[in-house]
């Protein structure tokens, strides 16, 4: 009987432990996230390609805020997701892929 007790509680705990991390560290996404936003924070986009949410749609939006906005054409969106250089297979993206050519706040 004491072994079940504590085979029990060791498997509630794991699966607590497990289950805070999961969902408090937000990490968990299908396909990569890019964030971007303006210098003074005012326009926030997240980029998820694999729901739709792509490079190009974030353009287009940040257009239609700059004018909506009545802004100049000088405003700039920064990325605020940084380059993960562990992440071996990402390289090309980063050299390739327009989004991740802009600066990063």
């Amino acid at each position: 009987m004491k072994y079940i007790v504590i085979i029990f509680f060791s498997v509630v705990f794991t699966f607590l432990t497990i289950s805070t991390l999961f969902f408090t560290k937000n990490s968990f996404s299908i396909g990569e996230r890019i964030e971007f936003c303006t210098k003074d924070g005012e326009y926030n986009f997240i980029c998820i390609p694999s729901k739709g949410r792509d490079y190009q749609m974030m353009l287009d939006s940040f257009e239609k805020y700059k004018k909506e906005n009545n802004i100049e054409n000088n405003e700039k969106v920064y990325r605020k997701t940084s380059k993960n250089y562990l992440k071996i297979s990402h390289w090309c993206k980063y050299k390739i892929s327009p989004e991740w050519n802009h600066e990063c706040l």
